[in-house]
């Protein structure tokens, strides 16, 4: 069974999470796309989700 720890606990800070995981800065234009294009308008399940986030983010 797998061990489940806080990412606080497992991850100390951004240089740890590019080591980690092969990450680098890129500045690229074309990098990604998918935010620069027309969406579909949230449904009303998806914006509660939001919603929900957004407050847990706030408390934080």
């Amino acid at each position: 069974m797998a061990k489940v720890i806080a990412v606080t606990e497992a991850i100390k800070n951004l240089a740890e999470v590019e080591s980690r995981f092969g990450l680098s800065r890129s500045i690229e234009a074309t990098f990604s796309t998918e935010w620069q294009g027309s969406l579909p308008e949230l449904t009303s399940g998806q914006q509660t989700a939001v919603s929900v986030l957004w407050d847990r983010l706030n408390y934080q």
